[in-house]
């Protein structure tokens, strides 16, 4: 894509049909569909599909979801945009719709953000603290469902984490923390085994723990599975395989359990980076540096 030649990127986020790119200054790139605002830009401006724009924005951290899109500035602070009918935007419940950024009010200072589906979350590192907003039928806001089917402000929740956190991720209807002690916690949804347990539902935190006890090097979430590489250059996957979203060769629709995905690489490579689309995931494989030469081969 030529407009976007020669800029450096630190940072790639996709929606369901729209995209956007943090870069090394932190500016916002958008581009793809603004149909519901998902982009930031007056839609009485600018066409339902769009090619790269700017934004005179400042972001430091950004997530995407099905029709919605959250920053967060150098601030801490939350700006959103897009569709708001499930409370995805937390700007209460008049506002159920945005083509243009808009802070987030009853928040703290913010590190992490997530949109899911329908749903936003916020990591308070100050705090040790989550805020949540928006679908909550699958229990992904960690409220009780019959009282709180939608919620249209941020509700901010003591889960009792103190380890500092490295990643917050979101699925369409489920949450995962990876900590800097190395332990993934999540919860919402489970119908597809995107939890990583098997039970039928769970509406509260759960631990996943990789087979063999081993160490988490990093995590991705698609719609509705879960990958993860471990630091002994193992990959492992869970949850819907409707379309092979695991890797694996099985058969079975949901994956309820950590799950080895046989990848084809020899000893020779290592793994350095993995990503999860909606049902389809990519790896970054390095080719190991021979003790006896400085020469890093790619």
């Amino acid at each position: 894509m030529w407009i976007l030649s020669g800029i450096k990127f630190i940072k790639i986020t996709c929606g369901w049909n729209f995209s956007c790119g943090v870069t090394d200054d932190n500016f916002l790139f958008v581009w793809g569909s603004n149909k519901y605002g998902e982009l930031g830009l007056p839609k009485e401006h600018f066409p339902q599909e769009v090619k790269p724009v700017r934004l005179q924005v400042n972001a430091f951290d950004v997530s995407m979801g099905l029709r919605h899109s959250a920053i967060i500035n150098s601030k801490c602070e939350v700006w959103i945009t897009g569709c708001g009918r499930h409370g995805q935007l937390g700007l209460g419940p008049t506002v159920l719709s945005s083509d243009r950024f808009q802070r987030v009010p009853r928040l703290g200072k913010i590190s992490h953000i997530a949109c899911g589906q329908n749903h936003t979350t916020a990591w308070s590192s100050d705090e040790n603290a989550i805020y949540v907003w928006g679908d909550n039928r699958h229990g992904q806001l960690l409220l009780n469902i019959e009282k709180y089917k939608k919620v249209f402000t941020a509700q901010k929740i003591d889960i009792d984490i103190k380890h500092k956190v490295k990643k917050l991720l979101s699925g369409w209807t489920n949450t995962l923390l990876w900590l800097e002690n190395g332990q993934l916690i999540t919860w919402g949804n489970n119908n597809y085994g995107q939890l990583g347990i098997d039970e039928c539902f769970v509406g509260k935190m759960k631990r996943i723990i990789l087979p063999g006890d081993r160490t988490v090097k990093d995590v991705a979430l698609g719609s509705e599975h879960t990958i993860c590489l471990a630091t002994d250059n193992t990959l492992w996957a869970w949850g819907w395989n409707e379309h092979a979203n695991t890797g694996t060769n099985a058969e079975e629709k949901c994956i309820f359990s950590p799950v080895q995905v046989p990848i084809e690489i020899d000893d020779n490579y290592t793994i350095l980076q993995i990503y999860a689309g909606g049902a389809h995931n990519f790896v970054v494989i390095d080719k190991k540096q021979h003790p006896e030469s400085d020469i890093h081969i790619t």
